[in-house]
């Protein structure tokens, strides 16, 4: 029979709290292996998960110590020792810390093995025995499974890990005091679901999973594979244990570019508890002396600490700088901060289980030391989502709401925003919805995209005209409209969305596209009487886009009548001024384009009325009723010719 097993048979009285430390004790160390080397003169450093743990892990290596043999003869017994804690002073810590060096030293010096017992040993054992330990055993914070045997051990009774929850195994006058000898097991995990303190990621906040995340590439992969071995973990999988786990990720990307969110995310995905700091708080603590700084981020990581397997986010970690760039009157200053924190850190990534999120807008900024193998060494860089990437935060974020709409002319509207700009954007779309005291539309979104401006009357019906012209073009021409907005801040008086045909283009495709690009400057000539200067003036209006886009067919895409390449497509619309020939074949297929723009408008224009008057009531006009006021139109056009044809 194993030693093991003889100790598991010795436990039968255990209370349920020591057999739950016996337990982690047992997992974290071999016991024939600990017992055979006891008579060597070797440093140990035992780590318990928490202050509570310490006393009653020195109690369990006390018994296996006292069963290594039934003859002890030859044998010296090892120096086995705990932390001493309390609010001792900064000088007393230390000269307490120098007595137990020099004890621990004339212990090695009579051939015996010592063992320190601590939660936190790099700051509650002497510095001799941390630096030069042969042996540093971790006890692991017990999973939902190991709660589970144990109870059933207990109670004799099978308990399910799924029944037990997450208690606070951390706290064993809790656990105590829920785990009562005669009580029925109902009853128990009744009482230990009442210790658990859930983490603030766990909560309902309206954070999505990480797999529902959209535009964090690498970063994603790197989280969804740490959530697995998470999962392989609390499975009890063979070979996976907490010093396989990954030390941390540096993320790096523009303010509000989701960098907080992911750290959410992946705090709900794993299910693990959230500590969140960042440098500039530990900087702005008490009156800005170096151990007000030092001992804000030693609060901030001891907390993290405690909850192996955990999460610590240290935002705007940029500011943890390049010790060789600091000069001046502060550079000592920085360098020992820097020093400092960077001790820290390094102490905190050497805990298994302890996973370091940094977060930084620059990470060419952080001292390299920090970024160095065994580190914050792997580096991913989050850039501002995509079109598709914003569709899918805002079906995210949107959940319930909008479910059957089409979100791709928000996104299309969204162009260079930022995941929280668009959480914002939902935000107050919900508020608005709710002082209207109904469900979240459409008009909704586009409000809080960009809020509705004062405009006159005038002005606001020849805007809505000269975006209803858009519209309507691009949708008999068979082109997709997304959203049409007028008197929006943000997006100049108005402003219409269509896309391309999703296929290679031809010279027809780019008419098409022209076309409706101009059926804004010719709803203004033919349903207001004359053009104005809103056609052109900037790079992006209707004019510079028709122009650019005819200018790349003749000289980029090769579809005119020459194939030579002129350049890229925004290089050739740039030459338009020196190359005569090409400017007099773009302002030819122009003058007939616009032509053909004014003929539609003519032809439609009771569907352009009708969406122009839906923007005056409502400044929002999704494509799918421009697309419907056509059908309409048409069926109403087809009823009355056939009508006056019967007569």
């Amino acid at each position: 029979m194993s030693m093991r097993a003889k100790d598991e048979d010795d436990a039968g009285g255990l209370p349920f709290t020591k057999r739950l430390v016996r337990t982690a004790v047992l997992d974290a160390i071999n016991v024939e292996t600990f017992q055979s080397l006891l008579n060597q003169p070797l440093a140990w450093i035992v780590e318990a998960p928490a202050e509570s743990w310490v006393e009653p892990v020195v109690s369990v290596l006390r018994h296996l110590i006292d069963q290594r043999v039934e003859d002890k003869s030859g044998l010296s017994d090892p120096h086995l020792f705990r932390s001493e804690t309390g609010s001792k002073s900064t000088r007393a810590r230390t000269n307490h810390l120098d007595d137990m060096a020099n004890i621990i030293g004339g212990e090695i010096a009579l051939g015996k093995s010592v063992i320190g017992v601590a939660a936190d040993p790099e700051r509650q054992l002497p510095a001799i025995l941390v630096r030069n330990c042969d042996r540093w055993i971790v006890v692991p914070k017990p999973a939902a499974t190991d709660v589970a045997r144990a109870l059933s051990e207990f109670y004799d009774e099978s308990v399910s890990p799924e029944d037990v929850g997450a208690p606070d195994v951390l706290n064993l006058s809790a656990m105590a005091f829920a785990v009562r000898p005669g009580s029925s097991v109902a009853d128990t995990l009744k009482r230990l679901c009442a210790t658990t303190a859930a983490p603030p990621s766990s909560a309902d906040n309206g954070i999505p999973d990480l797999a529902e995340l959209a535009g964090y590439g690498a970063a994603k992969t790197w989280g969804m594979a740490l959530a697995r071995d998470i999962q392989r973990l609390r499975r009890g999988e063979p070979g996976i244990t907490l010093k396989d786990l990954p030390k941390g990720i540096l993320l790096e990307g523009p303010p509000g570019v989701g960098k907080s969110i992911y750290a959410m995310a992946l705090a709900k995905t794993t299910q693990l508890p959230l500590e969140t700091t960042s440098v500039s708080r530990w900087l702005s603590a008490g009156d800005g002396h170096l151990d007000d700084a030092l001992k804000a981020a030693r609060a901030a990581i001891e907390a993290a600490r405690a909850h192996r397997p955990g999460l610590l986010m240290i935002d705007e970690i940029d500011s943890i700088v390049d010790r060789d760039s600091q000069e001046g009157k502060y550079a000592a200053w920085w360098i020992n901060f820097v020093n400092g924190v960077l001790d820290l850190i390094d102490g905190t990534l050497r805990y298994p289980g302890l996973i370091t999120i940094g977060a930084c807008n620059n990470a060419s900024r952080v001292d390299p030391a920090l970024r160095r193998a065994g580190r914050l060494d792997k580096v991913v860089k989050i850039h501002l989502p995509n079109k598709a990437d914003r569709e899918v935060i805002f079906r995210c974020y949107l959940g319930r709401d909008l479910a059957s709409e089409d979100l791709e002319p928000f996104a299309q509207m969204t162009e260079g925003m930022s995941g929280a700009d668009i959480v914002r954007i939902v935000t107050e779309a919900r508020q608005i919805a709710r002082d209207a005291a109904r469900e979240v539309r459409p008009a909704d979104l586009a409000a809080a995209v960009a809020p509705p401006i004062e405009m006159d009357k005038e002005l606001l019906l020849q805007t809505a005209l000269h975006e209803a012209g858009h519209a309507v073009v691009a949708t008999v021409l068979g082109l997709k409209v997304g959203a049409v907005q007028v008197g929006a801040s943000g997006a100049g008086l108005g402003a219409t969305n269509f896309a391309r045909r999703r296929r290679p283009m031809t010279f027809a495709d780019v008419e098409d596209y022209v076309v409706a690009t101009l059926g804004g400057r010719a709803a203004d000539e033919v349903l207001c009487g004359a053009v104005d200067a809103g056609s052109g003036g900037a790079e992006a209006s209707d004019l510079a886009v028709a122009t650019s886009l005819l200018a790349g067919a003749h000289g980029s895409f090769g579809l005119g009548e020459k194939l030579a390449f002129l350049g890229a497509a925004d290089r050739v619309a740039a030459t338009l001024s020196t190359n005569e020939q090409l400017r007099n074949g773009v302002e030819a297929d122009l003058s007939r384009l616009q032509q053909r723009a004014n003929d539609l408008v003519r032809r439609h224009r009771r569907e352009i009325e009708a969406v122009a008057a839906l923007l005056v009531e409502h400044r929002f006009v999704r494509g799918e009723d421009v697309a419907r006021l056509c059908r309409e139109a048409t069926v109403s056009t087809r009823n009355a010719f056939d009508a006056e044809r019967s007569a």
